[in-house]
């Protein structure tokens, strides 16, 4: 039985954090003085943790994840690029 919620390393919550607020692989693996091959593989792994396929479910993941009041999760969404919006990750 899979956890419900995935151990995810200090370094991996960090990275979760910049893909929710839009960065691309190459900003990512520049931050952290890696390859975007490296970052890559590091964002193979997240997904894997997490249960995802994409960055948009992701992002959904993570939001369905904080605890938050139904105002602030839509805010939250309409700050979304407006191709992560329209994903099924994102429809009730």
């Amino acid at each position: 039985m899979a956890s419900a919620r995935p151990r995810l390393s200090t370094r991996e919550v960090e990275v979760v954090g910049l893909v929710i607020q839009g960065r691309s692989t190459a900003e990512i693996a520049d931050l952290f003085t890696l390859s975007p091959d490296t970052m890559k593989t590091h964002l193979k792994n997240i997904f894997r943790k997490c249960q995802v396929h994409s960055r948009a479910e992701l992002t959904a993941w993570k939001l369905s994840k904080e605890q938050l009041p139904p105002q602030r999760l839509q805010s939250c969404q309409a700050q979304l690029p407006a191709c992560w919006r329209s994903s099924a990750a994102f429809r009730p």
